[in-house]
């Protein structure tokens, strides 16, 4: 994921070289950004409902798939 790309609402998946083996390849929404447009932090609420703060590259948008018509 790049830098601008960070937003609320995105669905982004937790990438799996994470230190915090528990939270590799979670899925969830970013909540809210911090700092710098450059280099954001993002508020992410995991499936089950926790909330974890990650750094932009710790984590990589997902594609959202629609249904065919």
């Amino acid at each position: 994921m790049q830098s601008h790309e960070a937003r609320p609402g995105l669905v982004v998946r937790v990438h799996k070289s994470y230190r915090k083996p528990e939270f590799e390849g979670m899925l969830g929404t970013i909540k809210r950004c911090y700092g710098d447009a450059e280099y954001p932090a993002v508020d992410v609420q995991l499936e089950g409902g926790r909330l974890e703060l990650f750094w932009f590259h710790q984590v990589e948008r997902v594609e959202e798939r629609r249904p065919a018509v």
